[in-house]
């Protein structure tokens, strides 16, 4: 069977030079060290053999590739300027000696190869599959990119690059045969653990929703609200129910899983349903691992949201409380300094200190200061925040709740002391009486 990663155009293109190349890309490709320089005129009197050699050897490092024997000097003229130039010419020699000799041809080529290190493609084909291979895991280039890639690697490791079409076939043999093998092994994990017919059921459309369970999973809930809260824990508690979150796939590339999981979100129901059953069973796996994780991501931003929500309303509340007391505080610092001052002042004997206190104001007026400014003065900033969060309690437990019961939370050392009351909460929540009696 054909392949045709190339367009027409771009596999003729291929192995040529382009009808204009900058000055930049000669210097970079095409510049000869006086150590390469004498190698090129070791054993070669003649200008026009030297010339022959010089351009053989900026071609195929140029190009990564020789021209055809009889196009050897169709090379662009900035290039024939530039190699006389490192030769130390005066002026391009003839060259129609050198084009019409296949033998001296020939020669220079083999002694390129020898003298800098330059391989066949089926010589090294081994090496470069394997190349391909791990890039083709790692990665996520398209066919036409892989062979851009190839070109590219084979120049830098000095390999001649093969015809288009062997290129195009191999690329296309690998890259078909390696996710193969990735599509099997991740199916045959899943089969393995007794996991398949779990989710392949993500495919199956309720006939009361005219939807999958795959579709109501691709998505995270919309609403910052509890309702939201409770739709994420459902989505959660819907992937836990799948059994996949322990199955281990660390031995698989990140990178692919993740964009086998983008791909069944991004795809429709009938586009996973029509793969072959492989790699549907694959992909499903890859989804249900991957997007388990970032659906309880999506809860804790979501949780996050509403607490930040929650907070700013309860210091609105608690600003709002205090500004309300202003007033009532101000009147009780008043008669509280007005004691202070008595207390103070050196000329009132001690023992007459109370009384004269007594006498400025009234003992129930001293007592209710110093009742009102101890209710409203705490040492802590967030008292009053608090408070107004207490009062909240209901809204607070519409979103704590799920998250105790979702996620399963971990700490170090230090931070056991909070895990203990995470998980005295959820003991509570499970059996709230039980635990209330437990402690009455």
């Amino acid at each position: 069977m054909p392949v045709n990663i190339l367009t027409p155009q771009q596999r003729r293109q291929y192995g040529h030079f382009a009808p204009t190349i900058s000055p930049e890309q000669i210097a970079k490709h095409c510049y000869l060290t006086p150590t390469e320089i004498n190698k090129v005129i070791a054993r070669r009197p003649q200008a026009w053999q030297q010339m022959g050699y010089a351009i053989q050897l900026m071609t195929v490092r140029f190009l990564g590739t020789f021209l055809d024997q009889h196009r050897v000097m169709k090379v662009p003229k900035i290039l024939m300027t530039f190699a006389a130039h490192q030769l130390h010419l005066d002026e391009i020699p003839d060259m129609s000696r050198y084009e019409g000799n296949i033998e001296i041809i020939h020669s220079h080529r083999d002694s390129i190869r020898e003298q800098f290190g330059y391989t066949d493609f089926s010589e090294s084909q081994k090496v470069y599959e394997a190349w391909l291979k791990a890039r083709i895991l790692l990665a996520q280039d398209s066919e036409l990119e892989l062979f851009d890639l190839s070109t590219a690697w084979c120049v830098e490791q000095k390999i001649l690059l093969p015809a288009a079409t062997t290129l195009e076939r191999v690329i296309a043999s690998i890259h078909g045969t390696t996710l193969q093998g990735l599509w099997s092994n991740l199916a045959n994990i899943a089969i393995r653990a007794g996991r398949s017919e779990r989710l392949l059921a993500l495919l199956e459309v309720s006939k009361e929703t005219g939807r999958s369970l795959l579709e109501d999973l691709q998505r995270a809930p919309k609403r910052q609200s509890t309702t939201g809260v409770d739709d994420s824990e459902k989505r959660i508690n819907q992937f836990k129910k799948l059994e996949v979150g322990a199955l281990d796939l660390s031995g698989f590339p990140a990178a692919r899983i993740r964009q086998m999981a983008d791909y069944a979100v991004l795809s429709k129901n009938s586009q996973i349903a029509a793969l072959h059953i492989t790699r549907r069973l694959a992909t499903l796996l890859a989804f249900a691992v991957i997007y388990e994780v970032i659906a309880m991501d999506d809860f804790l931003d979501l949780f996050d949201v509403l607490m930040a929500m929650l907070m700013s309303k309860s210091q609105r509340q608690a600003v709002q409380r205090r500004v309300g007391k202003w007033v009532e505080l101000d009147a009780a610092a008043l008669i509280l300094a007005l004691a202070c001052d008595v207390v103070v002042d050196e000329e009132i004997d001690n023992h007459r200190v109370r009384p004269t206190i007594y006498s400025r104001t009234l003992r129930d007026e001293i007592i209710r200061a110093i009742e009102i400014v101890r209710a409203e003065c705490r040492g802590s900033k967030q008292h009053h925040t608090l408070e107004a969060l207490i009062a909240r309690h209901r809204k607070m437990a519409g979103i704590v709740g799920p998250l105790i019961r979702s996620i399963s939370l971990q700490a170090n050392e230090q931070g056991q002391p909070i895990l203990r009351q995470v998980a005295f909460v959820k003991r509570m929540l499970n059996n709230p009486v039980c635990i209330w009696q437990g402690h009455l």
